[in-house]
């Protein structure tokens, strides 16, 4: 369905505090307003410090929008963080795309008590496991990038978000070049060349998932 056709598009990113979710909506809204009429962005910053859960909603299209959108209507998820995908799975549409990172940070509160029992790792794993479970499990259409070691081969692991923005050029109806333009305005000059690469790793990664029917299965799982 297009966005001509359905008059406005949704989408919801999601990470932890300081992988660069405010970032992501900042551009997608950005290149977004180049060529639709009507561009919303809207923060909804939670624990916003790093280690917390961060989401920002996305909405455009050619006719007047709310800032938001009802419960399972979102067209696209973009999520840095796999656990944060699974917490915002129920936000989308049935025909939805989601597209995350197939890493995660496990909850501080978690981990503590998982080293106070010795039993790190094997909690660890089964957490893994069963995020792999709900996403195989959903309807949607689903892909899982292993984000930061494209990252790292981009050149900085930090380049997370410019990773996931290319994945998301070839899905989000935005002009892929506008996107890739408004990416490299809020970047620095001496991480251009370095952001170029991320954002090509990203799109290469996404290229063979866009025919994909329903779910790319993580390899974890």
């Amino acid at each position: 369905m297009t966005t001509q056709q359905k008059k406005t598009f949704s989408i919801l990113v999601t990470g932890i505090g300081g992988l660069g979710v405010m970032w992501m909506s900042k551009v997608i809204a950005c290149a977004a307003n180049s060529s639709h009429r009507y561009v919303c962005r809207t923060e909804t910053r939670g624990l916003s410090q790093r280690g917390g859960a961060v989401c920002s909603e996305v909405r455009f299209g050619c006719t007047p929008l709310t800032p938001v959108t009802a419960c399972g209507n979102e067209d696209m998820i973009l999520s840095l963080d796999a656990l944060e995908a699974v917490r915002v799975l129920h936000c989308l549409r049935t025909d939805g795309t989601l597209l995350t990172n197939e890493d995660f940070s496990t909850p501080a509160h978690l981990t503590s008590k998982w080293s106070a029992e010795g039993q790190e790792h094997e909690h660890a794993t089964r957490l893994k496991n069963r995020i792999g479970n709900v996403l195989n499990a959903s309807p949607q259409t689903i892909v899982c990038f292993d984000l930061r070691s494209l990252a790292r081969n981009a050149g900085s692991e930090k380049m997370l978000n410019t990773v996931l923005m290319g994945a998301a050029s070839l899905f989000i109806p935005v002009d892929s070049d506008e996107l890739f333009r408004v990416v490299s305005a809020h970047v620095k000059p001496e991480q251009q060349a370095m952001n170029e690469r991320a954002f090509m790793l990203g799109r290469e990664a996404a290229s063979c998932h866009t025919e994909m029917p329903r779910t790319e299965i993580l390899r974890s799982a």
